[in-house]
């Protein structure tokens, strides 16, 4: 990400069929505003908001997730995540 290229972000869980459900939460960018989108959401909406907002509360909840886990769960993610297989489209 930089200031002027912003890439679509989603977050998958291993709980969740990746095919069958979708992203937990996506975020789909359009020039300078974007959507969010959840398997959670009870309708779909098409509000646009601002690109910069979208990605300061994406940041701000990652953030807020990983103080919760690590106090939660008494680890610290940074020792921990290594250990997680993922995948990363390139671009």
């Amino acid at each position: 990400m930089t200031s002027i290229f912003i890439p679509a972000f989603s977050y998958y869980s291993v709980e969740f069929d990746h095919d069958e459900e979708g992203a937990i939460v996506s975020m789909v960018p359009f020039t300078d505003q974007g959507r969010i989108q959840s398997i959670w959401g009870d309708e779909r909406m098409n509000t646009v908001i601002p690109l910069d907002t979208l990605v300061t509360c994406l940041s701000d909840l990652e953030r807020q997730l990983r103080f919760d886990l690590e106090a939660y769960f008494d680890i610290q993610l940074d020792a921990f995540i290594r250990h997680i297989p993922y995948s990363s489209s390139k671009l």
